[in-house]
């Protein structure tokens, strides 16, 4: 076996020639022991709230260059199957969520139509709306995005509401962003 990694001199220490080899073995084995790791959190290791923090992220970010510029944008939208995109009426955010001082809307996704469970909200200091099915909640009518597991989702600013940013999904409305 010691003939396969290297040679012994003859006080019976590795030449540099075998240690390298080692070393390089070692390094190569971390690799790819990192690489499993990577590869198993990329299809296992991720909860519906890490999706669900990263859609959002995406979505805030659209959100705010709509904002910005007045352009209609879309986005492939990911969240985990049956989840809803919500919006708030009347600062009455769920628990902890959007509580901001400038906070003019509060968009969340969550596992509920009321986000009563799991949620990840995105706060804004201009107003944003959801346009969707209106589903009756214990307070109020909650406009709702029930979701797919993919989505395509259209940012406008909104004709119908002056000085909204409006959020559809492709597909359910005739018009996608008037």
């Amino acid at each position: 076996m010691l003939e396969l990694i290297g040679k012994m001199d003859d006080r019976g220490e590795m030449t540099l020639e075998a240690f390298i080899r080692i070393l390089i073995s070692v390094i190569v084995l971390a690799m790819l022991i990192g690489l499993a790791v990577a590869v198993y959190f990329i299809f296992f290791g991720d909860s519906d709230l890490q999706k669900v923090k990263i859609q959002m992220e995406k979505l805030e970010e659209i959100v705010s260059r709509v904002q910005q510029s007045g352009q209609y944008l879309s986005t492939d939208f990911f969240p985990p199957v049956d989840w809803y995109l919500v919006t708030f009426p009347d600062f009455d955010y769920p628990v902890g969520a959007c509580r901001e001082s400038s906070a003019l809307a509060c968009v969340c996704l969550c596992n509920t139509g009321d986000c009563s469970d799991e949620f990840d909200c995105r706060s804004f200091d201009f107003k944003v709306s959801v346009e969707g099915v209106h589903i009756e909640s214990i307070k109020y009518f909650l406009p709702v995005l029930k979701l797919d597991s993919i989505n395509e989702l259209s940012v406008c600013k909104s004709e119908r509401f002056l000085g909204f940013i409006s959020i559809k999904k492709v597909g359910d409305f005739k018009e996608i962003c008037a």
